[in-house]
């Protein structure tokens, strides 16, 4: 009954209201009695219209997925069904009219959507009576005053004028005390009189099926190792759905908290992503300030993994060169490939960048001069014979100069394991035009100078991929995939790590892990990060479901526990050791470097144990439930850009596959 409910109510959130033919002439909108702090509202014009809208263009098949249900097959999705477990079968609601009505959902979040308030707009007051009885509802139903009830079979009800605000949640209560408080007019701030509200409202295209406005809150998210939290700003959206030509489309106006200069996308890029091979699975051109971006990355005070990993590179770059850091000369333009060989025998995983330069030869040198400098430590790290040490390669192909490092010897000589995942890897580039192409293969690459060339179908010549040449609006990221071509890639991923052939795809990145957090992680709750001092560790972060969170801080200085300084050399080491032998009923005493105080911290016996656990990635499971989106979705089409300086806007498009999907020729040639 639950995955039903949820998955009723996932349905209901792709789509929206407008009043209905024959009604009243200026109906109450729903929005007057929505609390302003709601995170979630969904106005829905006709149930039954929009299940039609589904049915036709076969989005039906997604539902199950949006709802974190196993994909229905080729069952088709039952919205009535979903809707008749949400009211209950014993409920004299009666399915076919509410499925004509217009309905509303407000929920406090989308994680809160199981307590969700639904509103049903009634103009027949037979109707009414025909659903709460007397015998149910202790009298007959009056629309003015308000009446509030409780049914026989356990949902909470409200009607004012023609609206009927109901739950049968229990934890949807609080939530319908404040919608009871909106309509009976005793105070209370509504979402009817949000200026953000409207503003984002107003401005979807009309002719919707449904719209869903969405708030979200600051939330506290991890970077990389002993990066400081990334805090997410406020952000509200307003989601429109749509039928169009076969396609469910999705029309978005969003709102940021801080004003933020986007540079468009030049028309160029547009055309370079267009005039891609047509076998790309998957491609992205976003706009970028590559110089911000590395400052940002590598200048914080405590640089994240990533940012150690640039400021290593651009090191190899300046190493004996005079020349000016490479990110100065990158332009604004980057491009993602996923660009999968569709053959039988084609499962590695083929990836490559382009990224725009003003000075894209002296870009290219210093790349060259990256993997030139990175070959030389190689033997360093790895002794193997000089023979097997690889070098870079120089190719022409249609005029352009490839540069490629094959490492099959290298693989095969090392002892590492990691080395041996290289082994089949041609990493290859190229300067063309202003571009620097970056590639995982050097077979890759030419197919993307061929297409350039136009000497092989490109992304241009596919029917739904044609919108994003023809919209003019200056965008700042614009995205396509073939969802259909991926799955079947997934799937052959998926066949290839079972029959143990999995070329690059090693079977410790398919396999469950194994947990290997360490006891400070898992039964106090605290991750760590490395301290420039000697003897000490910093807290990198803390579980909000342990008690250290009330008594670490992010940045503090571990120095010792339980009396005792940290061992100089391996601190984090000696930490674990000694949290590991703690066993209840105990505690432990902390000694913690704040600033400039030092104190004794210490963590009750009831934080031990209740650390919250690494989330583990089954990575074929994963992999196994994109599959299966993609079998139901064909192709996607997406495109953002901003409209002033506290909005943005974006257009999602998507076909769905009328069976399973586009399917791969034994020739690797798309249908």
């Amino acid at each position: 009954m639950a995955g039903a409910v949820l998955l009723s109510l996932t349905a209901v959130a792709v789509v929206s209201a407008q009043p209905r033919a024959g009604g009243p002439t200026r109906p109450t909108p729903f929005e007057r009695y929505v609390p302003a702090t709601a995170d979630l509202f969904i106005t829905i014009r006709d149930l039954s219209e929009v299940d039609s809208a589904l049915h036709r263009a076969h989005a039906w098949r997604l539902l199950p997925t949006l709802a974190g249900s196993p994909a229905a097959g080729p069952r088709t999705f039952d919205l009535r069904a979903a809707v008749t477990a949400l009211v209950g079968r014993n409920s004299l609601i009666g399915i076919d009219e509410l499925m004509q009505a217009e309905v509303g959902i407000v929920a406090d979040s989308w994680t809160e959507i199981g307590g969700a308030v639904w509103f049903v707009r009634v103009s027949d007051d037979e109707v009414l009576n025909k659903w709460f009885p007397r015998r149910r509802n202790r009298g007959r139903i009056r629309r003015d005053p308000l009446r509030s009830f409780r049914t026989s079979d356990g949902m909470n009800v409200c009607v004012q004028g023609d609206v009927v605000a109901m739950t049968r949640q229990r934890r949807g209560e609080s939530l319908l005390r404040q919608v009871r408080r909106l309509m009976s007019q005793r105070g209370g701030d509504s979402l009817e009189g949000s200026d953000v509200y409207r503003e984002l409202a107003s401005y979807l295209p009309g002719r919707h099926l449904a719209i869903a406005y969405v708030s979200t809150h600051p939330a506290q998210m991890p970077g990389g190792a002993g990066a400081p939290a990334l805090q997410t700003p406020i952000g509200r959206a307003a989601v429109g759905l749509y039928e169009r030509e076969g396609r469910i489309e999705l029309a978005i106006r969003g709102s940021r908290a801080t004003p933020r200069p986007d540079v468009p996308l030049q028309t160029h890029a547009v055309n370079t992503l267009m005039s891609l091979p047509q076998t790309t699975l998957l491609a992205t051109a976003i706009t970028i300030d590559f110089e911000r971006a590395y400052a940002v990355a590598t200048q914080s005070p405590s640089p994240g993994i990533w940012g150690r990993y640039l400021t290593i590179l651009a090191g190899l770059a300046r190493h004996a060169s005079a020349t000016a850091d490479p990110q100065t000369r990158l332009g604004s333009h980057f491009i993602l490939i996923w660009g999968q060989d569709l053959s039988e025998q084609g499962s590695t995983p083929q990836i490559a960048l382009m990224v725009e330069s003003s000075n894209p030869h002296a870009v290219g040198a210093d790349f060259t001069r990256i993997v030139r400098n990175i070959l030389k430590l190689l033997p360093t790290s790895d002794p193997v014979n000089s023979e097997a040490v690889p070098t870079i390669a120089s190719v022409r192909h249609l005029g352009t100069t490839i540069e490629h490092v094959s490492l099959q010897s290298y693989a095969e000589a090392s002892t590492s394991a990691s080395a041996r995942l290289m082994a089949g890897l041609d990493p290859a580039w190229a300067v063309w035009r202003d571009w620097l192409i970056l590639a995982m293969s050097r077979e890759h690459l030419e197919r993307i100078l061929d297409a350039q060339h136009g000497l092989i179908p490109t992304l241009a010549s596919v029917e739904d991929a044609q919108e994003l040449l023809n919209r003019k609006v200056d965008r700042t990221v614009v995205a396509l995939a073939q969802a259909g071509l991926a799955a079947d890639v997934l799937d052959r991923w998926i066949e290839d790590y079972e029959t143990g052939s999995p070329s690059l795809l090693a079977p410790i990145w398919w396999a469950p892990p194994s947990h290997s957090s360490t006891p400070i992680e898992t039964r106090l709750g605290v991750s760590l990060g490395e301290s420039k001092m000697s003897g000490a560790v910093v807290v990198s972060g803390v579980s909000d479901k342990s008690s250290a969170k009330k008594r670490l801080q992010t940045d503090d200085l571990i120095l010792g526990i339980d009396g005792r300084l940290l061992d100089l050399h391996s601190p984090e080491q000696n930490l674990n050791q000694v949290i590991a032998r703690v066993s209840a009923p105990a505690s432990v005493k902390l000694r913690v470097l704040r600033g400039e105080t030092i104190t004794d911290v210490m963590i009750p016996v009831d934080a031990l144990g209740t650390g919250a656990e690494k989330p583990l990635l089954n990575a074929a499971g994963a992999v196994r439930e994109l599959a299966s989106l993609g079998r139901d979705v064909r192709f996607a089409t997406f495109s953002l850009h901003a409209a002033g300086e506290k909005h943005h806007s974006a257009r999602l498009s998507l076909r769905f596959a009328p069976s399973n999907g586009p399917q791969v020729g034994p020739s690797g040639q798309l249908p």
